[in-house]
């Protein structure tokens, strides 16, 4: 999976849906991927006004536990993500069938 990243790094954003180019076996897969989301945001997640460790963490425990929602691009990456382990993996199940 490729992504673009920010000073060297692949970012999850919460704010915007980054492209994501699944690839297997070297060969591009554009049902798995997704396509970035362009043009002005219309809205934000409710995220925390600080960044501090702790701060952060209460903000994943809240999420975690459903107290708050993710921000929906994170969710459509962890989908993304999702989706291609489970092709790989029958892929891979069906080559050690074979």
């Amino acid at each position: 999976m490729l992504m673009r990243g920010t000073e060297g790094e692949p970012v999850a954003d919460p704010r915007r849906l980054p492209k994501l180019e699944v690839f297997m076996h070297g060969v591009p897969r554009p049902d798995l991927s997704l396509s970035a989301k362009e043009g002005v945001l219309t809205e934000l997640p409710v995220l925390p006004r600080t960044i501090d460790a702790a701060t952060t963490a209460v903000y994943i425990q809240s999420v975690v536990s459903g107290e708050k929602p993710a921000p929906t691009p994170l969710v459509q990456q962890s989908e993304c993500i999702r989706r291609a382990l489970a092709a790989w993996s029958s892929t891979a199940l069906s080559e050690m069938s074979a």
